[in-house]
């Protein structure tokens, strides 16, 4: 049940009749824009990436240097030592049967 709207003006008396004014009055006429403007171009995004991957490269290169430098010295320390006969041991071994002992007998135990 829709209201049938039959307006049918005849005359320029009925048009004033029916009309309706209205005003719209604004307290300011000052607008505001907004604009959303791209900051962050593929340029910097690009730039940014190549900033971060330069930075986990170069750590990667010192971690690497780092280790290989790890590998040398244990390699100098325990292998070349036995197999090239350094004098290590022996130097250790001489030191240890110079080194006057003293024996203390006696005592609570306690050290005194």
């Amino acid at each position: 049940s829709h209201p049938e709207l039959n307006f049918t003006y005849k005359t320029e008396e009925d048009i004033r009749d029916n009309m309706v004014i209205i005003e719209v009055l604004f307290t300011s006429m000052s607008t505001s824009e907004i604009r959303e403007v791209v900051t962050y171009t593929s340029a910097n995004l690009l730039g940014d990436i190549g900033g971060v991957l330069g930075l986990f490269m170069g750590a990667s290169v010192f971690t690497l240097i780092e280790f290989v430098q790890l590998l040398f010295f244990a390699i100098q320390k325990n292998c070349i030592s036995k197999w090239c006969g350094s004098g290590k041991d022996e130097k250790e071994k001489d030191r240890n049967e110079n080194t006057p002992t003293f024996k203390v007998e006696g005592g609570n135990g306690n050290g005194i």
